[in-house]
């Protein structure tokens, strides 16, 4: 999950934790009181939104880094990207600096909300990306390191009217029977409503 905390030196950080229940039940406890994405000195700022993916006896996580906050009048309030660690317990994360969804271009400056599904021995990345809006994108990878960035084949854009017509966002896929299910947010954050789309595998 995502902590949220304001701060005197940025306008707040975001930091990544983990809680655990029993199988059946729905009492978690935090496994730790610090994040379990610890600031270092390649990731100074924040962590944020996450998706974990168990393989084998590794865990595998894409998750949004901070890379800096704009300091000019015409520099947006933050610029963060996806980026990948590995685990062998799901607490303790290996981490690299390589971007695995960047920037496309100068008008963009936010990464983020991976949600990733393995098929087929190919990994496919939903996320958000914004410039005026917020969009959903797409990417697959064979490694789940390298990705190629092919936001129009993302399947979903916004409505012509309504509650998703300017902005659609945090994308989160799930396979069920023989579809994807996304979840996701509409205008302002999902303040207009939630939705959910349907794509045959």
């Amino acid at each position: 999950y995502v902590g949220w905390m304001p701060t005197q030196l940025a306008p707040f950080q975001n930091h990544t934790g983990l809680a655990r229940c029993p199988v059946g039940t729905d009492d978690f406890t935090r496994v730790s009181r610090a994040p379990i994405l610890p600031r270092t000195n390649d990731e100074p700022f924040c962590t944020g939104s996450v998706c974990v993916l168990k393989e084998s006896e590794q865990w595998r996580m894409w998750y949004t880094v901070w890379e800096r906050w704009g300091t000019q009048p015409k520099d947006h309030k933050h610029y963060y990207v996806i980026r990948h660690a590995i685990s062998e317990n799901g607490v303790d994360w290996s981490r690299n600096t390589h971007n695995c969804i960047d920037f496309k271009n100068d008008g963009e400056y936010a990464i983020g909300k991976p949600s990733v599904v393995k098929l087929n021995g190919k990994y496919h990345m939903w996320y958000v990306y914004r410039g005026t809006q917020y969009r959903i994108g797409y990417a697959y990878s064979v490694d789940g390191v390298s990705w190629q960035r092919c936001d129009e084949l993302a399947g979903i854009g916004v409505s012509e009217h309504g509650w998703d017509s300017s902005a659609i966002c945090y994308p989160h896929v799930i396979e069920c029977d023989d579809h994807l299910l996304m979840f996701y947010c509409g205008n302002e954050y999902g303040k207009d409503g939630l939705g959910v789309a349907k794509l045959t595998k």
